[in-house]
């Protein structure tokens, strides 16, 4: 690989890295070509080197942060209680130090303006679903799980905690224990896995 192309590299990385800080710090609606350069020290023109138009840059970091949001990311194993806290730990743990991918993940202006990133995203969230349930229903047929419950509702509500959670966090001043946090959340939801 050349030198040019690393650098290349580099610098779009740079590019969606101030896009992501832009978006969370100042708002959606606050993100120009202008902006960006400003905060990257380029000129308009060398952002147009590395990125086609704005619509690009929000495809490219959509695509950046869905791939560093993935539950599936994290294996099961046969413990599936612990896997499934395994899971929202990682996510977590990722979101509390990585709060401005909330920007994206968690935006309905975004999904509003560029349906191909609300595409992706409800692509990257059929794709945590689909690891949660098959953790529940693999749970259910070796007798771990009450055979009772809906392995795709469980999965929204999971889910759905975790965003909660993560909302929470972003109007609070309160320092964020992210496994005190975990513990109360699953200790509530696994009440509803455990067999009757």
């Amino acid at each position: 690989m050349s030198k040019n192309r690393l650098k290349s590299k580099e610098r779009k990385k740079e590019i969606l890295q101030v896009t992501l800080s832009i978006i969370y710090n100042e708002g959606f609606y606050n993100l120009t070509i202008r902006n960006i350069a400003r905060k990257t020290d380029i000129s308009e023109a060398a952002i147009y080197r590395h990125f086609k138009n704005k619509k690009e840059i929000i495809n490219k970091l959509a695509d950046w942060v869905f791939s560093k949001s993935r539950l599936w990311q994290v294996k099961s194993n046969n413990n599936y209680y612990q896997s499934l806290k395994d899971i929202m730990f990682k996510l977590l743990n990722h979101l509390k130090f990585n709060p401005e991918f909330t920007s994206i993940l968690f935006h309905e202006e975004i999904f509003r303006e560029y349906p191909k990133v609300r595409e992706k995203f409800n692509k990257h969230r059929l794709h945590n679903e689909k690891h949660i349930v098959s953790i529940i229903k693999e749970g259910q047929k070796n007798g771990v799980f009450d055979q009772e419950v809906n392995p795709h509702t469980f999965a929204l509500l999971y889910m759905g905690s975790i965003r909660v959670t993560v909302l929470k966090w972003q109007n609070s001043s309160q320092q964020v224990l992210v496994e005190k946090t975990i513990n109360n959340i699953t200790h509530e939801l696994f009440k509803i896995l455990k067999p009757t």
